[in-house]
């Protein structure tokens, strides 16, 4: 069954909605000022309804070609933002969390899948125990990564799993 997102919900090849987006995951379109200077785009800050804590880190992925997978990997206490500046990719979002706030979570075990592209820049929201990667559909696709807390290289918080878990296909999916 083809799956396409389409505002905050998931949407069938009938175009029924099936399921809410995973608790937790936001897609919000950044403020972008442009004057004849050029282009000023906030990504993130520490007000925003989706900053739901502190920012510790922020990096820059870059992949050379499209169809390039990064994926999958989860964390236990790290929080990702992410942007695409250049480009455009598709994001993986595995919900592997039971419960949540101590209540069954009744999205565990579904995916979602998520688009963002340098034409409409918003940041996307990756939650604690969300399962997630991403493929490059352009070339030169350029991803800011931010996070709650700094990357430790002794100690990551992280579990990689290979990119075919669950059965996902990294495609493109033709309509």
């Amino acid at each position: 069954m083809t799956e396409i997102i389409l505002d905050n919900r998931i949407l069938n090849e009938k175009s029924e909605i099936i399921s809410e987006r995973l608790p937790g995951v936001i897609v919000e379109k950044n403020r972008i000022n442009i004057d004849d200077r050029g282009v000023l785009i906030s990504l993130i800050r520490a007000d925003d309804h989706f900053a739901t804590d502190k920012i510790e880190e922020v990096y820059v992925v870059m992949n050379h070609s499209k169809n390039t997978v990064r994926a999958f990997h989860g964390h236990k206490e790290l929080i990702d933002w992410f942007s695409i500046i250049k480009g455009s990719a598709k994001f993986a979002l595995f919900d592997a969390r039971k419960k949540i706030e101590g209540k069954n979570n009744e999205f565990f075990g579904k995916m979602n899948e998520i688009t963002l592209s340098d034409k409409h820049i918003s940041t996307l929201t990756v939650p604690v125990g969300v399962f997630h990667g991403w493929m490059s559909l352009e070339d030169n696709t350029i991803l800011i990564s931010i996070a709650n807390n700094v990357y430790n290289h002794d100690k990551p918080d992280e579990h990689r799993i290979p990119p075919n878990a669950w059965g996902y296909k990294w495609e493109v999916k033709y309509r």
